[in-house]
């Protein structure tokens, strides 16, 4: 149930505004290639730390992409 919440307001989200959404992909994949290929790695210091950043990061990237908005854009269009 919680997951369809979050799957609608983000393919909302999405429909509504993709000039953010766009904007906040391209942070958010600019940030994981920075963290992964080193530049902050004296920053966040231990390699857990980092470990787990990029953990977070690449499930916000899976969220945000990975939403369907066919049936979003389809209820709009009636």
């Amino acid at each position: 149930m919680l997951n369809q919440i979050l799957a609608q307001f983000f393919a909302q989200f999405k429909t509504k505004n993709p000039t953010v959404y766009g904007l906040i992909c391209v942070v958010l994949i600019g940030l994981y290639a920075a963290l992964s290929s080193g530049i902050f790695t004296e920053t966040f210091g231990t390699s857990e730390t980092l470990t787990k950043a990029l953990e977070y990061i690449a499930f916000a990237i899976a969220v945000l992409s990975g939403t369907h908005t066919t049936s979003t854009l389809n209820k709009d269009g009636k």
